[in-house]
Protein backbone atom coordinates (compact mmCIF):
# COMPACT_ATOMS: atom_id res chain seq x y z
CA UNK A 1 0.00 0.00 0.00
CA UNK A 2 0.89 3.57 -0.65
CA UNK A 3 0.77 6.25 1.99
CA UNK A 4 -2.16 7.75 0.24
CA UNK A 5 -3.97 4.55 0.52
CA UNK A 6 -3.24 4.45 4.28
CA UNK A 7 -3.72 8.04 4.77
CA UNK A 8 -7.45 6.99 3.10
CA UNK A 9 -8.20 4.15 5.38
CA UNK A 10 -6.92 6.39 8.84
CA UNK A 11 -9.62 8.99 7.49
CA UNK A 12 -12.15 6.28 6.27
CA UNK A 13 -11.41 4.73 9.95
CA UNK A 14 -11.94 7.95 11.70
CA UNK A 15 -15.25 9.13 10.00
CA UNK A 16 -16.46 5.47 10.95
CA UNK A 17 -15.84 5.76 13.89
CA UNK A 18 -17.68 9.84 14.02
CA UNK A 19 -21.12 8.15 12.47
CA UNK A 20 -20.70 5.49 15.44
CA UNK A 21 -19.85 7.59 18.67
CA UNK A 22 -20.50 10.81 17.11
CA UNK A 23 -18.04 13.40 18.52
CA UNK A 24 -18.53 12.88 22.28
CA UNK A 25 -15.74 12.00 24.46
CA UNK A 26 -14.11 8.87 25.28
CA UNK A 27 -11.80 8.10 28.36
CA UNK A 28 -8.66 8.10 27.63
CA UNK A 29 -8.94 4.95 30.03
CA UNK A 30 -11.04 2.96 27.23
CA UNK A 31 -7.72 3.34 25.13
CA UNK A 32 -5.37 2.16 27.84
CA UNK A 33 -7.89 -0.90 28.34
CA UNK A 34 -7.81 -1.20 24.36
CA UNK A 35 -3.49 -1.04 24.41
CA UNK A 36 -3.56 -3.88 26.97
CA UNK A 37 -5.93 -6.18 25.10
CA UNK A 38 -3.88 -6.01 22.30
CA UNK A 39 -0.45 -6.57 24.51
CA UNK A 40 -1.85 -9.35 26.65
CA UNK A 41 -2.35 -11.23 22.96
CA UNK A 42 0.80 -10.48 21.60
CA UNK A 43 2.14 -12.14 24.71
CA UNK A 44 -0.10 -15.04 25.38
CA UNK A 45 -1.01 -15.71 21.49
CA UNK A 46 -3.91 -16.46 22.43
CA UNK A 47 -7.22 -14.84 22.20
CA UNK A 48 -9.37 -15.74 24.52
CA UNK A 49 -8.77 -14.26 27.79
CA UNK A 50 -11.35 -14.61 31.55
CA UNK A 51 -13.25 -11.76 31.72
CA UNK A 52 -12.71 -11.70 35.66
CA UNK A 53 -8.92 -11.24 34.71
CA UNK A 54 -9.72 -8.64 32.38
CA UNK A 55 -11.94 -6.95 34.44
CA UNK A 56 -8.85 -6.84 37.44
CA UNK A 57 -6.50 -6.19 34.81
CA UNK A 58 -8.34 -3.51 34.07
CA UNK A 59 -8.79 -1.91 37.18
CA UNK A 60 -5.22 -2.06 38.36
CA UNK A 61 -3.67 -1.36 34.86
CA UNK A 62 -6.28 1.22 33.72
CA UNK A 63 -7.77 3.04 36.45
CA UNK A 64 -10.93 1.36 35.63
CA UNK A 65 -12.40 0.79 39.26
CA UNK A 66 -16.17 0.36 38.89
CA UNK A 67 -18.03 -2.71 37.13
CA UNK A 68 -20.56 -0.90 34.87
CA UNK A 69 -17.34 1.47 33.78
CA UNK A 70 -15.72 -2.06 32.55
CA UNK A 71 -18.52 -2.99 30.91
CA UNK A 72 -18.61 0.38 28.91
CA UNK A 73 -15.09 0.39 28.08
CA UNK A 74 -15.98 -3.51 26.74
CA UNK A 75 -18.61 -2.48 24.80
CA UNK A 76 -16.76 0.70 23.58
CA UNK A 77 -13.97 -1.41 22.10
CA UNK A 78 -16.58 -4.36 21.16
CA UNK A 79 -18.64 -1.48 18.80
CA UNK A 80 -14.85 -0.64 17.11
CA UNK A 81 -14.61 -4.50 16.77
CA UNK A 82 -11.70 -4.52 18.81
CA UNK A 83 -12.83 -7.36 20.67
CA UNK A 84 -15.84 -9.58 20.81
CA UNK A 85 -17.78 -10.65 24.40
CA UNK A 86 -20.96 -13.19 24.04
CA UNK A 87 -22.86 -12.40 27.50
CA UNK A 88 -25.57 -14.12 26.47
CA UNK A 89 -24.09 -17.39 25.28
CA UNK A 90 -23.27 -19.99 28.12
CA UNK A 91 -19.60 -20.88 27.79
CA UNK A 92 -18.69 -17.98 26.27
CA UNK A 93 -20.22 -15.41 28.87
CA UNK A 94 -16.84 -15.67 30.95
CA UNK A 95 -14.54 -14.90 28.13
CA UNK A 96 -13.36 -11.99 25.96
CA UNK A 97 -12.25 -12.88 22.41
CA UNK A 98 -9.46 -10.31 22.61
CA UNK A 99 -8.13 -11.05 18.92
CA UNK A 100 -11.39 -11.09 16.65
CA UNK A 101 -8.75 -12.82 14.03
CA UNK A 102 -7.85 -14.90 16.70
CA UNK A 103 -11.07 -16.29 16.70
CA UNK A 104 -12.01 -16.21 12.64
CA UNK A 105 -8.16 -18.53 12.51
CA UNK A 106 -10.09 -20.96 14.67
CA UNK A 107 -13.47 -20.86 13.25
CA UNK A 108 -11.86 -21.93 10.06
CA UNK A 109 -10.15 -24.83 11.49
CA UNK A 110 -14.41 -26.31 11.74
CA UNK A 111 -15.71 -25.26 8.62
CA UNK A 112 -12.30 -25.72 5.91
CA UNK A 113 -12.00 -29.11 4.37
CA UNK A 114 -8.35 -29.86 3.46
CA UNK A 115 -9.29 -33.05 1.51
CA UNK A 116 -12.88 -34.55 1.03
CA UNK A 117 -13.55 -38.29 1.51
CA UNK A 118 -13.36 -40.16 -1.81
CA UNK A 119 -17.79 -40.51 -1.90
CA UNK A 120 -17.77 -36.55 -1.66
CA UNK A 121 -15.50 -35.86 -4.48
CA UNK A 122 -16.89 -35.33 -7.31
CA UNK A 123 -19.59 -33.30 -5.32
CA UNK A 124 -16.47 -31.49 -4.28
CA UNK A 125 -15.46 -31.06 -7.44
CA UNK A 126 -18.49 -28.61 -8.31
CA UNK A 127 -18.84 -26.88 -5.38
CA UNK A 128 -14.64 -25.69 -5.94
Amino acid sequence: KTVSDIRRHVHEMSDEFVQKHGRQRVPLRFFRLLKMVRKLFTMSRHGMFPIHSLKMLAKEVCHIVKVPEFFLALNFLLSMSFVFYFPDVPHLQDFVIISPQWMCNVLATFVTVATPHSRLRPDWDKVK
